[in-house]
């Protein structure tokens, strides 16, 4: 609930003899007032106004203060307060208005933030890392022989490639339980308002993926030099297509100026159609 009893201190308000001249004023020192009222008075009886409002927005630790709720709605609950008090009961009466604010389900507010820019890219660091020390322990075998030694002692393929899947498989789970506990312990967001399931499912599977594809370029390569390259060359083009898709949001239009994922359903028919603005040729198929 929202309740304004503290008065505010004379030397915090201004004056002005019309709407003209107070927003004269703002203009010509912006960032210089929190909120205006402009009072009108059709008679004796009768006292209305508007609240002005100071619409920069702030963020604090990635949280998004909304000027409506900070500034307009106690702005206007202390008006009316005044308004009845002065009116319609006495100087000298007490009156208690408290105001319960509840807000209409939105999308999710866009909001930029050190966490939402930083921690994707060590995320993504912490998860593509192991696959650049998996290939090159595959080829690292493949180099020094081991592999045939193995085979000359009987060993078949499929237990080879089988111990090697286990193995790595076993250490991308606990790579990914680990990035999960530390992401929790310093209170990222999308560890600790997502279930814990969905987020070591996401990067055990996405680890699995680099598993195999570690597996598919080092039957490739008879070199460990040329398997470190290669790994860290994967590597590098991760963060590339991080940022080109993540922060410049190529192919999903953001560097247009055009709307990303810019469909809407119509509840009757439940076709997909392209809402206003958006750009068809730019937009991903699905």
């Amino acid at each position: 609930g929202t309740k304004v009893t503290a008065p505010t201190p004379a030397d915090k308000v201004m004056g002005f003899t019309d709407s003209e001249a107070m927003d004269k004023y703002m203009l010509t020192n912006p960032e210089t007032v929190q909120g205006a009222y402009v009072f009108q008075s059709p008679n004796s009886r009768t006292v209305t106004f508007t609240v002005q409002q100071n619409s920069t927005t702030t963020s604090i630790r990635g949280v998004w203060l909304r000027p409506f709720f900070i500034t307009t709605v106690p702005m206007q609950v202390a008006a009316h307060r005044e308004i009845a008090q002065q009116i319609h009961f006495g100087a000298d009466d007490q009156v208690d208005m408290s105001v319960l604010i509840s807000e209409f389900a939105h999308p999710a507010f866009d909001v930029a933030s050190f966490e939402g820019v930083i921690a994707p890219l060590f995320l993504l660091a912490c998860a593509m890392f192991p696959f650049a020390i998996q290939m090159s322990e595959v080829v690292i075998e493949k180099e020094l022989k081991l592999r045939q030694a193995l085979s000359s002692m009987g060993l078949h393929d499929l237990a080879y490639w089988l111990s090697w899947h286990l193995y790595q498989s076993a250490m991308s789970f606990i790579s990914a339980l680990f990035i999960f506990c530390f992401g929790a312990m310093f209170q990222l967001q999308i560890f600790t308002k997502n279930d814990f399931g969905v987020i070591l499912l996401t990067f055990w599977f996405f680890a699995q993926a680099m598993v195999g594809f570690a597996f598919f370029l080092g039957a490739m390569l008879s070199r460990s030099a040329s398997a470190v390259m290669v790994g860290f060359s994967v590597f590098l083009l991760g963060f590339l297509l991080y940022f080109m898709v993540g922060i410049f949001g190529f192919p999903y239009g953001v560097y247009r100026q055009t709307q990303s994922f810019s469909y809407e359903r119509e509840i009757i028919s439940g076709n997909y159609t392209w809402k206003d603005g958006s750009d068809p040729i730019w937009e991903p198929i699905f």
